[in-house]
């Protein structure tokens, strides 16, 4: 029995959301002690290739509650990335160039936007730092594109 495009996209949509917030619990991917935001990358990539915004939504509340790390509803690093996610959904909707173009420069921005949202003297002080994650970030929203990209197909 063959899984149908929509099926593959929605477990690998849950897959990479869950491993995600297990990279952001517990550590994950570190390179000289710069920590990438692995839940923005994942979902500003799964928002690339959905048009449904129920689901959508889903991911982001879903992702949003496991990155919490208090017990508070309305964590802000939880809230920040979640908000952001869901202005990147709407705006991939409205851009001329989506695609990985699209993907990348949504991520750049939602980073700095994050950066802005929680902790602005951060950015100021170490901007090295800062784009070096940016970087980062990218890069691993590239992975993600052509890991969703060669699972699904272009749009599920």
């Amino acid at each position: 029995m063959l899984l149908s495009n929509k099926k593959i996209f929605v477990i690998t949509a849950w897959l990479m959301v869950i491993i995600a917030a297990a990279f952001m619990q517990f550590g994950g991917v570190k390179i000289y002690d710069i920590r990438p935001d692995f839940m923005l990358v994942v979902l500003i990539v799964l928002a690339g290739f959905t048009d449904n915004p129920f689901f959508y939504f889903l991911l982001v509340l879903g992702g949003a509650m496991l990155i919490r790390v208090t017990p508070l509803f309305f964590d802000s690093t939880a809230t920040a990335v979640g908000f952001f996610s869901l202005v990147s959904f709407v705006v991939l909707r409205r851009i001329v160039w989506p695609g990985l173009l699209g993907v990348s420069t949504l991520i750049a921005g939602s980073t700095i936007a994050v950066y802005l949202v929680i902790h602005p003297y951060f950015l100021l002080t170490h901007p090295i730092v800062v784009l070096a994650e940016l970087v980062f970030n990218c890069f691993l929203g590239v992975l993600c594109y052509e890991i969703v990209r060669y699972s699904c197909g272009e749009r599920v």
